[in-house]
């Protein structure tokens, strides 16, 4: 079974938060893709770092990059089929690590359990609907690094990484 997730990316400026609310959705603006502002980007670095621009490997960055929202693998292998391009669970795994070993994509998970796979971008966070399955990209500003800060002070505990989803309904199913 395909999950169909959709993805839309938001920036919420810095000044929008608030110690109550955390952030204003109606006062943001769209994320640009940054790390990886175009295809050719991730293509080119794969070949420059001295790897092979397989017909799979090819495929699924596009597929990652086009879709513009978290895929689980098997979203990935659906997509390559209906492309004409059969690869196994396997390969699809492999090529999966291939990517992530080398920042290109990085992993999600959801109330769904299962990993999704997105090209890396901006430190952001994720608005997931309970009802559609929208996913939406927002992205918190300095407040988060503060709480961070703040951990390690009172808790002599180095935080190395975050997972931030919210979930409830977005405004199509409010």
């Amino acid at each position: 079974m395909v999950t169909q997730l959709t993805r839309t990316a938001i920036h919420v400026p810095r000044s929008t938060l608030t110690q109550g609310m955390g952030y204003d959705i109606h006062n943001a603006t769209m994320l640009q893709k940054t790390l990886y502002s175009d295809m050719d980007a991730i293509l080119r670095r794969i070949r420059d770092d001295g790897f092979r621009l397989t017909r799979i490997r090819t495929a699924m960055v596009k597929i990652l990059f086009d879709e513009n929202r978290p895929l689980t693998s098997s979203d990935i292998q659906a997509q390559l089929s209906s492309s004409g391009i059969e690869a196994d669970r396997t390969t699809v795994y492999r090529e999966l690590l291939f990517l992530l070993e080398r920042t290109i994509i990085k992993t999600v998970q959801f109330a769904d359990h299962k990993m999704h796979y997105e090209i890396c971008v901006d430190h952001h966070h994720h608005l997931v609907c309970t009802r559609c399955n929208k996913v939406i990209e927002i992205v918190l500003g300095e407040h988060l690094e503060e709480q961070e800060k703040e951990i390690y002070k009172r808790e002599n505990f180095k935080v190395s990484s975050h997972s931030l989803e919210f979930y409830g309904l977005c405004a199509n199913c409010l």
